[in-house]
């Protein structure tokens, strides 16, 4: 007798700014720091983690951020900022 093989088909994680895509990133915005007390005890960035599409994302420095933190960005740096979609 056969065994019948079950294809479990992952649901896609649908991006937290626009609704409608696929999200394929993460935003990599810094809010804070975590200290690894089970490893070597070093400190760890904790990041933002919002999970958008490429479309939504902004990439600057190889990094991709949401919305909320593009705007932060921005008045961090005085409105001086160079975006890449």
């Amino acid at each position: 007798m056969k065994e019948k093989t079950a294809i479990v088909q992952i649901p896609k994680i649908i991006c937290e700014e626009c609704k409608k895509r696929e999200a394929t990133r993460l935003c990599d915005y810094e809010i804070g720091h975590n200290i690894d007390l089970v490893g070597p005890g070093k400190a760890k960035r904790v990041t933002c983690d919002k999970k958008i599409c490429t479309e939504c994302a902004t990439k600057i420095n190889n990094k991709d951020y949401c919305k909320n933190h593009i705007k932060a960005l921005k008045q961090e740096l005085g409105g001086v900022l160079s975006e890449r979609k």
